[in-house]
């Protein structure tokens, strides 16, 4: 029985967060998390190729740093968590965009991604995030991850 597109998007995100951030986690159906909180991380890219879109990965305040100390394997404390936080949360969307449209459409298409950014939401932005259709919800070591994918085929 083949995957859906759901399903391998699912895949991939927890896939990667274990190899890359040695996090594991699951995905949960998006009532199950919660509807508010402290501050949140968003980092988002786009690409364009024989889909366009863009792809966004949001974690609470903090988290960021557990990740960056788990890729770069220091303490949470080293100076080099603080100074690469964002960018370790980067990379992971980095990758998993790139692992997500391999999976989608396969090696030949050629994609141009976007540079990642990141920008801190309020709880009203991620309150309303889970009422899209296109967001997924994750439970990554107990803390609640979502992830947002938008695309549409190139007219091309």
């Amino acid at each position: 029985m083949q995957e859906s597109k759901e399903e391998i998007i699912s895949n991939v995100v927890i896939d990667v967060l274990e190899e890359l951030a040695f996090m594991f986690g699951e995905k949960v159906d998006k009532d199950e998390l919660p509807k508010n909180g402290a501050g949140y991380i968003q980092v988002k890219m786009g690409f364009t190729g024989p889909q366009n879109g863009e792809i966004s990965l949001t974690v609470p305040e903090g988290v960021s740093a557990e990740i960056a100390s788990n890729i770069l394997g220091v303490d949470l404390e080293e100076d080099e968590v603080k100074e690469n936080n964002y960018d370790a949360l980067k990379e992971v969307l980095n990758v998993i965009c790139g692992q997500v449209l391999t999976s989608l459409e396969g090696e030949e298409p050629i994609f141009d991604l976007s540079v990642p950014e990141n920008h801190a939401i309020g709880a009203d932005e991620w309150g309303s995030m889970l009422n899209k259709a296109e967001v997924l919800g994750f439970i990554v070591d107990e803390i609640p991850v979502l992830l947002y994918l938008e695309l549409e085929r190139s007219q091309v």
